[in-house]
């Protein structure tokens, strides 16, 4: 749970690989705040990851990215903005992608927006194996598996600051 104060910023990346429960993540923005919030989340058994962004005040800002990487399951999404009716001059962006390995991915966006002065955009994205580049590395000597985790971790730090990819 994160409550943030007024003039503040976040920047939140949470890495989690094979979590065992689900993940629930709670945020709070009263003014003047600005929110980074990077969800990466690989899982090989059926999981909740919810995300809820309460906005309060005035001028705050929020980019919520989820990326999930899901292996013959079911990962249940739910990513909820709750803008109330005084909010005001708020933006507030989710995105979630997924990469399927005979998994499924459900995404419920939920957006209780209380207000017309709030820009709230929602983007979902999901994808399996490209059999093109399958074929491309196996072209180039690289076996199925190999190339599964080449193409993974490509998806997983395409959009990840180049701290947090070690660079």
């Amino acid at each position: 749970n994160f409550k943030m104060l007024d003039n503040s910023y976040l920047n939140v990346t949470i890495y989690m690989k094979n979590p065992n429960k689900d993940l629930n993540v709670n945020i709070s923005q009263c003014n003047n705040s600005a929110l980074q919030l990077t969800i990466v989340y690989l899982c090989k058994k059926d999981l909740n990851l919810n995300v809820i962004d309460n906005i309060i005040g005035y001028n705050n800002k929020s980019k919520i990215l989820i990326k999930a990487y899901v292996e013959k399951n079911i990962l249940n999404i739910l990513e909820q903005v709750n803008a109330l009716e005084n909010s005001k001059e708020n933006i507030a962006i989710e995105s979630v992608k997924g990469l399927l390995d005979k998994g499924i991915i459900k995404v419920i966006p939920n957006m209780e927006i209380a207000t017309s002065n709030v820009m709230a955009n929602h983007l979902v994205s999901m994808s399996s194996f490209n059999k093109d580049y399958l074929f491309y590395l196996a072209c180039k000597g690289i076996n199925k598996n190999t190339a599964k985790k080449i193409i993974k971790q490509g998806f997983i730090l395409s959009d990840l600051d180049d701290e947090i990819r070690g660079r």
